[in-house]
């Protein structure tokens, strides 16, 4: 597993692997010393979880040693399957970095992102290869919140798909279908007046294919909190008035 940039959420996504997969994640970022911050901030959430007897030190020591930091993409994604960038919310920003994953990544590798807000089409638009990008939304905290929105981009294919669901049900999370549009079905700062989102109002439902592919989830006027996102039994929700 690789992960593009190594801040407080690409790091709870290297955890979540670690813990859930059981296999190598490698971390990626600018510079050495915001590299070295993320797996700092793995292990010491791993000795947290051994602190409080939820693992042993035999775990403890193993995940550690699943998980590394790197500056270069070729280094670190050479053998990886599945590559997911959460670093900062810009589309070119975006862009260039899944330019630079393509170039070093195995041709079979999924490619996907934690975008919140942008288009997953777009972003993927210029490579060469379109069809594995996905959008793979988690929400904050990681460990904590069930929702996972997995957004198929206007090229993505059904074998990109079908294995973003297949990795989804392997980390347990309840994972949603939704379109490529901006706001997805959830999103974190709801309008307090009116318990809605007011991009997602602006801009239309964008949650329209709810459930689609996995349990159906409250498109918009459900906190984003454990409460509320993505809990079991919850009914499709194929349109809501805005």
């Amino acid at each position: 597993m690789g992960v593009v940039g190594a801040g407080l959420m690409a790091s709870q996504l290297a955890l979540l692997f670690l813990r859930r997969l059981e296999v190598p994640v490698v971390l990626t970022d600018i510079d050495q010393e915001r590299v070295d911050k993320g797996v700092g901030y793995v292990h010491a959430e791993i000795d947290k979880l051994l602190g409080k007897g939820r693992i042993n030190q035999d775990k403890a020591n193993r995940l550690k040693a699943l998980v590394t930091g790197v500056l270069d993409k070729a280094e670190g994604f050479a053998d990886a399957d599945f590559i997911i960038e959460a670093v900062f919310e810009e589309m070119g920003v975006k862009q260039k970095v899944f330019a630079e994953v393509e170039a070093v990544a195995p041709a079979h590798a999924i490619l996907a992102t934690n975008t919140s807000s942008l288009s997953v089409s777009e972003m993927a638009s210029k490579l060469k290869h379109p069809e594995r990008v996905v959008g793979f939304h988690f929400f904050n905290p990681v460990a904590v919140l069930p929702l996972l929105e997995i957004v198929r981009g206007e090229q993505t294919d059904d074998a990109s798909l079908a294995t973003a669901f297949g990795v989804a049900k392997k980390l347990k999370k309840t994972a949603v279908l939704v379109k490529d549009a901006p706001a997805f079905v959830v999103k974190p700062h709801p309008d307090p007046l009116h318990g809605r989102d007011p991009e997602r109002h602006r801009r239309g439902h964008a949650g329209g294919r709810g459930g689609e592919g996995g349990r159906a989830a409250r498109p918009a006027d459900v906190p984003a909190g454990p409460a509320g996102a993505g809990r079991p039994g919850d009914r499709p929700c194929t349109s809501r008035r805005p």
